[in-house]
């Protein structure tokens, strides 16, 4: 089939592009990561088992010692929420503002929040996972994590 193919596409006369259309579109951030969404992106990205996942997780949660102390690097890890503390958004905000100029360009004028519409009793306790401190560079830890949990 595949050679059929070929032979028809020698004799046939040259491609050309007769248009090219441009489009741009806004994409949407995703949402913050819950215990099922970080299992499947961890797995689906890193190919790594999810009993691994949550094994790394819980490490990162316990955390690293970080500047002569030990520092968690993300929130509880078995959570159903997709809420982040006021807090939280703002110190990411701040980040971004820091790091990217015009902030305008990269900063929706109202933060967007995430609510899981099929989960009614979501555990809201906690807070989606996130980075405990947006402050902490991923370079600052190399060399304090092993590779696995460097990804």
């Amino acid at each position: 089939a595949a050679a059929s193919a070929a032979a028809l596409l020698a004799g046939a006369a040259p491609w050309r592009v007769t248009a090219v259309k441009r489009s741009s579109r806004q994409l949407k951030p995703p949402p913050p990561y819950n215990t099922a969404a970080l299992q499947l992106d961890a797995s689906a990205r890193l190919s790594l088992p999810v009993g691994v996942v949550m094994q790394l997780a819980q490490r990162l949660y316990e955390g690293v010692e970080l500047r002569g102390e030990r520092r968690a690097l993300i929130t509880y890890m078995r959570t159903d929420s997709l809420v982040m503390s006021e807090d939280a958004i703002s110190a990411a905000r701040r980040l971004v503002t820091a790091r990217f100029s015009p902030a305008e360009d990269w900063l929706p004028a109202e933060p967007r929040r995430f609510v899981d519409r099929k989960r009614k009793n979501a555990q809201e306790a906690h807070e989606a996972i996130r980075p405990v401190d947006f402050g902490v560079e991923p370079s600052s830890l190399e060399g304090l994590l092993p590779p696995k949990e460097a990804q």
